[in-house]
Formats: C-alpha cells, sequence, structure tokens
C-alpha cells in the first residue's frame, strides 16, 4: 500500500510525500543517542527548533538487513503478524535472543523552520511512543480550538527517565513550543 500525504498541491494540503511498505523516510534521518543529542545521518547537530510537518505509526520488519513496512490503516494486529512467522526465523536481537520481527514505529517529518530542510525520526521506543502520544493529543486539542491547518513547532530536548532494568536514563525528547504554525 502507498500512501501521499499531507495532501497533493491542487488541494492546497502542502507538497505531496509518499509512504510506502518500503520507504518511508524523506529527507535527512535525525537520530538521537544520550552522549551525542540529536544530530543528522552525518553526526552533524540538527536544529532543536522545527515544524511537524506529518507524523505517523506503522509497523516495520527488518528482513535481509532491510526495513519493510506496513501502513495499513487500521494496522494489522502486531501479536497476529509476528505469530504467522516461525520462531525459528525471528531475527537475533541484541541480547542474543530471538525478537519479535514485527514491530510498532512512530515516524515525525520535522522540517527546519530556517531553511527547509527536512528530516525524518523514527523509532520504536517506548519514548517514541511517548512523543507520538503526546503530540497526537496536543494536534487533536489544538485543531479542535484553531482548525484543521494548524500544525506544531517542538523543541527537540533530552529528558531523564528511570528504566526498572537500567535505573535513570535520558531520552530524546519534544516539547511542544507555545508556538504554532497556522497555514490556513
Amino acid at each position: 500500500m502507498n500512501a501521499i500525504i499531507p495532501g497533493s498541491p491542487s488541494n492546497g494540503g502542502g507538497f505531496p510525500l509518499e509512504i510506502s511498505s518500503t520507504r518511508v523516510s524523506h529527507g535527512t534521518p535525525a537520530r538521537w543517542t544520550e552522549t551525542t543529542g540529536w544530530r543528522d545521518r552525518d553526526g552533524l547537530p540538527i536544529p532543536d527548533t522545527m515544524l511537524v510537518i506529518y507524523y505517523f505509526k506503522a509497523l516495520r520488519s527488518w528482513v535481509n538487513k532491510r526495513a519493510t513496512y506496513n501502513i495499513d490503516d487500521p494496522l494489522p494486529n502486531l501479536d497476529e503478524l509476528n505469530a504467522s512467522i516461525p520462531r525459528s526465523e525471528w531475527p537475533m536481537g541484541l541480547s542474543g535472543e530471538p525478537e519479535k520481527p514485527w514491530k510498532f514505529v512512530y515516524v515525525f517529518y520535522l522540517v527546519d523552520l530556517k531553511t527547509g530542510t527536512m528530516f525524518t525520526y523514527e523509532h520504536d521506543t517506548f519514548g517514541a511512543m511517548l512523543c507520538y502520544d503526546a503530540l497526537h493529543e496536543a494536534v487533536t486539542v489544538q485543531r479542535m480550538l484553531r482548525g484543521a491547518h494548524v500544525f506544531p513547532v517542538v523543541h527537540l530536548e533530552q529528558r531523564p527517565w528511570k528504566s526498572a532494568r537500567f535505573g535513570p536514563q535520558m531520552s530524546g525528547a519534544s516539547a511542544a513550543d507555545r508556538r504554532l504554525a497556522d497555514t490556513g
């Protein structure tokens, strides 16, 4: 399945971006690590304030070192999808144990407000899920109050959190700026 977002130029929805089972990334990948913070694929720092033009959930599987995505709406049942693949075919995780081949992934398309450079942040972590849920709630409320043509401006930062397994940790986060971009 392919999807074109956030609309097409003919309906005033912006420029089209194709999302497919083989490609969800656009622009430059954005990454976060505790030691380097927010960086691009070349290790250079990325802007800390960005416009979010689109975000979504998908399912991702790694097969032969290539990512495959399921972007169906609604997404299939994750447990059933993983159960359909024999455990002997599951990839080895960092722990040395087989891990489920399909995982939820949270994808954010970010744009540098000064240059227009586009970044994609994609991850399957609990922190990415929390960021997605908080952003989705804020966008839903603001669009109810201000209309459909409101997009969030976020400030990329890091936040502490406590892992039950590893104790205190730092994670990348985005806090919605008090400013909103109104495209209407």
